[in-house]
């Protein structure tokens, strides 16, 4: 019996002193992201104008399994004539259209009839897993916000300065 317990022990400081050891990803920093995008008081049109170009799949979010770096080569190339290209690990996996349209609508004061923040989403004529949900768009960095309505947020980072 005192060896079963000691065997126990010993198996799980190990799991504990494994698990402890991994480094997990830092987590995606949405409120700052957010408040990013808030200061910047994008339109349809601006935002258009920031989001094309190639970005760089960096992260991943959900509530399980939590943040996750990117374990495949996904780059997002979207141009300025509303066309999209989508690589994984070199390969096309989708290319179509895209365009804006309004996702969310964030007011400020409660009661207020005029709009503080508006959130927008692509609308792909080819969906993508990578690209659902509210645009947050910060200097060099792009979150598709999907943890809001329980699904995964997956963060790009902008390759073409």
């Amino acid at each position: 019996m005192k060896n079963a317990f000691n065997i126990s022990a010993f198996i799980l400081i190990s799991l504990l002193v494994y698990s402890c050891s991994e480094k997990s990803p830092e987590r995606i920093d949405i409120m700052q992201l957010y408040d990013c995008y808030k200061s910047q008081n994008y339109d349809s049109a601006k935002l258009a104008g920031k989001l094309t170009g190639t970005w760089k799949w960096s992260k991943y979010y959900a509530e399980i399994p939590g943040t996750k770096e990117a374990d495949k080569n996904v780059l997002l190339n979207l141009t300025q004539e509303g066309e999209f290209t989508l690589t994984e690990n070199s390969a096309v996996v989708t290319e179509g259209n895209w365009q804006l349209r309004v996702a969310d609508i964030d007011y400020s004061e409660p009661d207020s009839d005029k709009p503080d923040i508006y959130l927008f989403k692509l609308v792909l004529n080819n969906p993508s897993i990578y690209l659902y949900g509210r645009i947050i768009l910060c200097e060099d960095k792009v979150l598709f916000n999907n943890s809001y309505i329980d699904g995964g947020d997956n963060l790009f980072i902008r390759t073409d300065h």
